[in-house]
């Protein structure tokens, strides 16, 4: 339904938020701005698992104490094959 010249009751994705933001002049983002934003998103999110990950099995590895109570303690089948 369209209701002064608005959809109503349509839900808006990230890309239409970002295409409609202005800055404090009325300017809207740029596309190469809304471009950087989704990759250093979608990028960032990625990196920061990843590194977490990572980090948490360099330690597990170290401590073969702390692992065999994470066996122990598994939620699901996450350990199962370590």
């Amino acid at each position: 339904m369209i209701k002064n010249g608005q959809h109503v009751g349509e839900k808006k994705d990230l890309i239409d938020i970002l295409l409609e933001i202005k800055d404090e002049n009325g300017r809207k983002l740029e596309d190469q701005d809304i471009s950087d934003f989704l990759i250093g998103l979608l990028f960032a999110g990625h990196e920061s698992t990843a590194t977490g990950l990572m980090w948490s099995i360099a330690h597990l590895t170290q401590h073969p104490h702390i692992l065999q109570k994470a066996k122990v303690n598994k939620v699901g089948n996450i350990w199962a094959n370590i």
